[in-house]
Order: C-alpha cells, then structure tokens, then sequence
C-alpha cells in the first residue's frame, strides 16, 4: 500500500512534504501506506485509499486536490464527500472517481466541459457527470478514461465523451467541444 515518486516536485505532488525534485523514487508518505491506485495530473497526486477515498497532494488550483479549495497542500488532503470509490482517473488538470454504485464524479478544471456539468466552470469539490439537460445523471458507468482535456466513460454498455474536441478526440465525428453528454 506504499506509494513512491520522483522527479518534479515544486508542488509538493511527490507527497513526501516537501518541494524538492528527487531523481530517485521517494516515499510519498503523506499517503500513509494505505493506497490502492494512484492518478497523476500536472503537479498533483492523487490517491485512492483502501478505505475507498481519495487523498490529493500538490497543485490545487482549478481545484485539483478537491477539497473545496483552489490553493497548493503539501500535506495529503481528503477529496471532500467522496468515499465508496472504484476507480480513480486523471487528465492534465482533472481527475474523476466511478463510485461503486457505478456513479462518476470529477473536479477541478472543466474549462472544456470536461467535468459532464454543461459548462466551462471548474469545480473545487466533486460533481456528478450530468446528462445534456442537467436533469440526468449516469449511474450504469463500468469505467472511465481521461485525456488531457476530455473525460470518456462506459455507461450501459454505451461510449459517451465530452470536454475538448479540437482534434476528433471525441469520436463523435466532429471538432466541437462537448459540454455534457447526451441523456442515456
């Protein structure tokens, strides 16, 4: 359950409270040796615990670490409300969580809609991927994937994606930007 990094460190997103780069792997014992997974986004860390909840180290703006606030911890924060977690994911500057209720939760930059909240707001707290009317909500995800800018997902044995499309990367045959999924 032990976690260790190197390299970059001007975050604090090797999770061992400090800032110095490391070229050699280092304990990020602010995990406390009880990780199951780890996601990495640009300058942040991000954990999945054996007790099912995720911890984040690092950059916080745009509201990576995902504890209500947009500012750096050195020291591991809990993911404010999300507990009961499967599986854990990160682009460039977002991470999204599919509960075991096969929900999908993402925070922190949805500059490109990439958060499912039909809108380019970011979110320093969990959301739930939302349908293109905001009324809907996906609750049949069997797994997800992220891009830099884009979140897929499987829900119902269906592909849906949204965020940037700039390149195709949504495969829906455009390069429009997708703020929401269709309803499901």
């Amino acid at each position: 359950g032990t976690v260790w990094c190197w390299g970059h460190n001007a975050k604090g997103q090797l999770g061992n409270n400090s800032t110095m780069d490391s070229s050699i792997p280092i304990e990020a014992t602010q995990f406390g040796g009880v990780a199951d997974d780890v996601a990495l986004s640009q300058l942040t860390t991000c954990a999945l615990l054996m007790d099912k909840t995720v911890a984040c180290v690092g950059d916080g703006s745009e509201g990576r670490l995902g504890n209500g606030a947009n500012s750096d911890s050195q020291l591991a924060v809990a993911v404010s409300g999300l507990t009961n977690v499967a599986q854990l994911v990160a682009g460039d500057y977002h991470f999204c969580a599919r509960k075991t209720d096969n929900t999908l939760w993402c925070w922190g930059m949805g500059y490109y809609g990439q958060l499912g909240q039909n809108s380019t707001a970011s979110s320093n707290v969990p959301v739930q991927m939302k349908d293109i009317d905001g009324t809907g909500v996906f609750t049949q995800v069997s797994d997800v994937a992220i891009g830099g800018y884009h979140t897929c997902f499987v829900n119902n044995a269906q592909a849906y994606c949204v965020g940037l499309n700039s390149h195709g990367q949504l495969g829906d045959g455009t390069t429009i930007n997708k703020l929401s999924p269709p309803g499901n």
